[in-house]
């Protein structure tokens, strides 16, 4: 008699070797494309070290485009080698995870150069300026940049050369990711500090994405001083830094009564603007992706210190993922909805938003605190006692312009 054979294993067996052939694939991509990447940056070095040497090319130009490519180069031939290695072991003894780890504080190289990658300076050399001046430099720089074409073509080539970086640091996660679902923690003794090389790897994007992002910002904050019409009266200076800024179809009291604006988060202050009527961007050069060049006409502001509350409303869609900020105006508390295209945007704005509130209270209750002891230091001194009726905890509206029309 026939033993009973498990009507699964066969099932079982195909879905295993499947996992250990997306696993081998993964893998493969891996140290193939990094090897790739590394001779990338080789040829980079060579032209960056090739342009230096000819004296040809201003040494603020050589680092505004390759910044500290020599930094990446050093680093990736390490942590190529560490993958060579990895990557002869059995599986059963591979620690991708480990590796991303111990690499983590080395990827840091990254954030001085996606701080330093500009696509607008890149525009520059290509484009003709209007200034004679500005248009003969960028010709000749055109000129002495083509000589090295057989290298690296300035034009058709260098871009891609220099943004790869930027997209291969945001492809480790999806490839750890993807390597992740070809095991489990019963197959796979690592799989946990696969998991920690994962979140390792996430946060290092999200620094080099803070990097770009602030770079963005402040860009944005010098653009914006240019294109609104009438700052009325706003000190621009007193704004701290730009955190964010977006288009938002909005709505206050009236939930029917909507509007777009463009809204700018500051670390004190929400600006609300609307675009000119029948506006012409004032720079054609500066008209690029991210760039403000159209007038704008400021309708509205709250400052950070007056608002009160932010909070999300109803569950998320695709279409509408509303935010309530409540503020403290003329008439009492009020409050706008910011209207979201999705869930992420929703969430970064309300983080932001709240830290700020947060950081307000803090600071109100340490001026409370500071003002008890200082008048508890004057009743001692002083045995007549008493306080100014002035020395309140009250925060002052904006005379005439806080709030939106």
């Amino acid at each position: 008699m026939l033993p009973k054979s498990d009507p699964y294993l066969a099932i079982r067996k195909h879905s295993e070797e499947r996992r250990q052939e997306a696993r081998n694939n993964i893998i493969r991509e891996l140290v193939e494309t990094e090897r790739n990447y590394v001779r990338h940056f080789e040829i980079l070095q060579n032209y960056a070290t090739v342009l230096s040497e000819s004296g040809l090319v201003p040494r603020r130009t050589i680092h505004r485009l390759f910044s500290n490519s020599v930094d990446l180069l050093a680093f990736h031939r390490k942590f190529l080698a560490g993958l060579e290695v990895t990557n002869k072991l059995p599986w059963e003894e591979q620690r991708w995870g480990w590796h991303f780890l111990q690499a983590e504080e080395g990827f840091r190289v990254y954030e001085p150069y996606c701080a330093n990658y500009s696509e607008g300076y890149l525009d520059d050399l290509y484009r003709t300026n209007r200034n004679p001046l500005v248009s003969n430099r960028v010709l000749q720089m055109r000129e002495s940049l083509a000589v090295f074409d057989h290298l690296i073509h300035f034009k058709n080539e260098l871009p891609a050369f220099l943004i790869r970086p930027i997209g291969r640091v945001c492809k480790y996660p999806l490839l750890i990711e993807c390597l992740l679902k070809t095991s489990s923690r019963d197959t796979h003794q690592y799989h946990d500090e696969l998991k920690s090389g994962l979140a390792a790897m996430e946060r290092v994007v999200d620094r080099v994405n803070d990097v770009q992002r602030r770079i963005e910002n402040m860009q944005t904050a010098v653009d914006l001083r240019r294109c609104v019409v009438d700052w009325r009266g706003h000190e621009v200076d007193t704004f701290g830094a730009l955190l964010l800024d977006d288009t938002f179809v909005m709505s206050r009291t009236d939930p029917d009564a909507r509007r777009e604006f463009r809204v700018f988060l500051f670390e004190r202050i929400i600006l609300f603007c609307v675009d000119a009527p029948a506006a012409a961007p004032l720079n054609q050069h500066l008209n690029r992706p991210r760039r403000l060049t159209t007038p704008l006409l400021l309708k509205g502001t709250v400052l950070v210190a007056n608002v009160r509350q932010v909070e999300p409303v109803g569950p998320p869609s695709l279409q509408d993922s509303r935010l309530d900020v409540w503020w403290e105006g003329k008439d009492g508390l009020e409050v706008f909805t910011l209207r979201h295209r999705w869930e992420g945007c929703r969430a970064r704005w309300e983080t932001q938003i709240a830290r700020l509130v947060r950081e307000c209270a803090e600071r109100r209750a340490e001026e409370r605190g500071a003002r008890s002891r200082s008048s508890r230091v004057y009743a001692r001194q002083d045995p007549s006692g008493g306080f100014d009726s002035d020395s309140d905890d009250t925060v002052t509206p904006e005379s005439d312009s806080d709030g939106i029309q």
